[in-house]
């Protein structure tokens, strides 16, 4: 199988289908994304054609510096894949400069704040709607983990919610104990 011929579009086709399924929903989501931007631009174009300019121009063009750095962190990726499968030598995107980012401040509801959304909640119409968002509420959870809870991982007995790997960020099974809001919503 001679690398050079091969396409960018064909290494994300390949990746996707071969390992894009072993990874976490989250970042699956996000790979895509990249890859669309990167075969967008790149994608008839042969993979040992790329050159390090083409990586630095792409960087310096994606919108916000925490989005350049994670598609040319995913780039990477790609192309360490494509040296891995022999369909290339190097990889342009290996030290590229990445643009410096700033670390979020983790932000919490008062009390109050928190007793203003449950009183919203309940006047809701949409009382699915209204339960997901106090149970969100109520557990600190990811919205997508929230979302995907379902009645088989609530143990009422024990208070306690099994979140399994594939729906959290570290792909572990996540026990969390459940207050007396989150246990009045299940």
């Amino acid at each position: 199988d001679r690398g050079e011929w091969h396409i960018v579009n064909e290494l994300w086709e390949r990746y996707e289908r071969e390992l894009l399924p072993t990874l976490g929903e989250g970042t699956r989501v996000h790979y895509r994304r990249f890859a669309k931007v990167i075969c967008a631009r790149y994608g008839k174009r042969r993979i040992t054609s790329i050159t390090r300019d083409h990586a630095e121009e792409l960087h310096r063009s994606y919108d916000g510096s925490y989005a350049a750095n994670r598609c040319i962190e995913f780039a990477g990726a790609l192309w360490n894949q494509a040296i891995n499968w022999k369909w290339a030598t190097e990889n342009p995107f290996k030290g590229i400069k990445k643009h410096a980012e700033h670390s979020r401040e983790d932000q919490y509801l008062t009390a109050e704040e928190v007793k203003k959304v449950l009183v919203a909640l309940g006047q809701s119409s949409s009382e699915d709607t209204a339960d997901l968002l106090a149970f969100f509420l109520a557990t600190g959870c990811r919205p997508n983990e929230a979302s995907l809870a379902s009645w088989n991982q609530i143990d009422s007995t024990t208070g306690t919610w099994t979140k399994p790997s594939a729906h959290t960020k570290q792909n572990r099974v996540h026990r969390v104990p459940l207050n007396a809001l989150a246990m009045g919503i299940v």
